[in-house]
């Protein structure tokens, strides 16, 4: 068994998401970027697609009715699909250097839209041993059970598991268990906490 577990996050520590931008640029001013960022995880409609309790159509024409868009179903999610983008930097070069230290696993709040283009099209799928996805497992980050889920399902202490994400609130829950959890953003700054934490980490 490898000594320790690596637990990631995807949106906004290993791949580009720009879901509070784009929604931000659809509200035509309404709301600050901030002010839309801190009301996006809240989104009843989104969190019951994260959760996987509606399909997509039925998630669109919640979610333009919740913030009154004022587009159809089709064309939002059209815009929508475009909002997970890319991985940043070397993601996946980052990912292949650690397979060989630690048993890699993702936990992320994610719709099948975005999971299916993240795991096969952008290639994660093949680059982690498990995968908690909120839409596939039913738990939404930050709640407490998402955590117990995956140390009971791993069977490791959660001292061994290293998990990294770019919500504080969602650091703080991991924390609050004995995970031990860090707030990071995008790569250069999840390669900096590795190497801070991880001497055997390549350069």
């Amino acid at each position: 068994m490898k000594p320790i577990v690596l637990l990631f996050d995807i949106g906004g520590v290993l791949v580009d998401f720009i879901g509070p931008e784009g929604l931000c640029n659809m509200l035509d001013g309404r709301y600050t970027l901030e002010q839309v960022r801190q009301m996006w995880p809240e989104s009843p409609a989104l969190r019951k697609f994260e959760l996987g309790t509606i399909n997509p159509q039925h998630f669109a024409e919640e979610f333009t009715a919740e913030w009154d868009l004022g587009i159809s179903a089709n064309a939002f999610m059209q815009e929508f699909s475009t909002w997970a983008r890319a991985p940043l930097g070397d993601a996946l070069a980052l990912l292949d250097e650690l397979r060989d230290i630690a048993t890699l696993a993702c936990l992320t709040n994610m719709n099948a839209t975005y999971w299916d283009r993240i795991r096969d099209d952008m290639g994660f799928g093949s680059r982690f041993d498990h995968c908690y996805v909120s839409h596939e497992i039913g738990l939404l980050k930050p709640n407490v059970e998402a955590y117990r889920h995956v140390i009971s399902d791993l069977s490791r202490e959660p001292a061994e598991i290293l998990f990294f994400d770019d919500t504080w609130n969602n650091v703080a829950a991991a924390e609050a268990l004995g995970i031990r959890a860090f707030h990071t953003h995008g790569i250069d700054a999840l390669r900096a906490c590795l190497e801070r934490e991880i001497n055997e980490i390549p350069s």
